[in-house]
């Protein structure tokens, strides 16, 4: 599966300069898993995130990876 985000925050109260922070975030997920059995299976994902701001030190980049594995009773 994939899984694509787009987010555009503005928020109401304004900085200390009197300005009016806005942020874009967006995610890019990909996760692949296999079913072993009707009951069992197990994946890996990947997920990068981006928060580009107008306020400086508030932009960053974040990097996840995982491995998972479902069992259903």
């Amino acid at each position: 599966s994939l899984t694509l985000s787009w987010e555009d925050m503005n928020y109401a109260h304004a900085n200390n300069d009197g300005t009016k922070r806005s942020d874009g975030l967006y995610t890019i997920r990909p996760e692949v898993d296999y079913q072993f059995k009707d009951w069992l299976s197990a994946g890996v994902w990947y997920q990068f995130r981006n928060r580009d701001s107008n306020v400086n030190g508030d932009d960053y980049n974040s990097n996840k990876a995982g491995v998972f594995v479902k069992a259903l009773f």
